[in-house]
């Protein structure tokens, strides 16, 4: 995981695209909003990309209720499909303990093994990883029935 900050916004490189959530954790002012966008790919200047989502919205708020101790948003009822994560309105310095991408995917039994050498094996877990959440969100990347 990298985190660059880009004029006034934090942005979270995860390493690899992923369906699933961002869960974050924070410490503010009551009323403070965090916004996360999440994005596939990135333009040019390095802010996220999303022409590709059309009339999509990929974001999440978050609104602090200004708890001492810190607070967690994990959302439940939605995922997205992303590498990277843009959030505005964070309080205070973002680190890699206040951010974690969540894995969504399809619990199907596995139907046998396959052992590969060390340079071919990260793909493969990639593939892997996609091909579950594909199962979860349907291959043509809409929710599955």
């Amino acid at each position: 995981m990298k985190i660059t900050r880009i004029n006034g916004l934090y942005l979270v490189d995860l390493g690899q695209n992923m369906v699933g959530h961002v869960r974050l954790t924070a410490k503010g002012p009551a009323g403070t909003v965090i916004v996360l966008q999440h994005a596939e790919t990135l333009n040019a200047d390095g802010t996220i990309y999303n022409e590709n989502l059309r009339q999509a919205i990929a974001l999440d708020r978050f609104v602090l209720k200004g708890d001492a101790a810190g607070e967690t948003f994990e959302p439940r009822f939605t995922f997205h499909g992303f590498r990277y994560v843009q959030i505005a309105g964070y309080p205070g310095e973002l680190t890699k303990e206040a951010v974690r991408g969540s894995w969504w995917g399809a619990t199907r039994p596995r139907r046998g093994r396959l052992t590969l050498r060390a340079r071919t094996s990260t793909g493969y877990g990639r593939t892997s990883a996609g091909a579950a959440g594909e199962f979860h969100i349907g291959a043509d990347g809409l929710p599955a029935a």
